[in-house]
């Protein structure tokens, strides 16, 4: 597993996620949607810095992109059912 700076990447896209909740918790004005699209940033950011670590292009630039789609569709909005069909 590659780590960033020490510290495996999902640590790192946590902490991004902790500290814009606990600024718009404590008066930073930023929406939902917003704050989705800072998580997302930083997903597709840390999947293209791993991407350029691992020298292998595909797999984590894919991954990270996936994980930047999915924080933007539940930012604005995507309600999945945990029910099945």
């Amino acid at each position: 597993m590659r780590t960033l700076l020490g510290r495996e990447p999902a640590l790192w896209l946590g902490l991004v996620a902790v500290l814009v909740k606990m600024g718009a918790a404590f008066g930073l004005d930023v929406s939902g949607e917003q704050q989705a699209v800072v998580n997302a940033l930083a997903a597709a950011l840390v999947g293209l810095i791993l991407a350029v670590m691992a020298r292998d292009g595909v797999s984590a630039a894919i991954l990270g992109f996936v994980q930047a789609t999915l924080a933007l569709a539940v930012g604005f909005g995507l309600g999945w059912s945990a029910a099945a069909g």
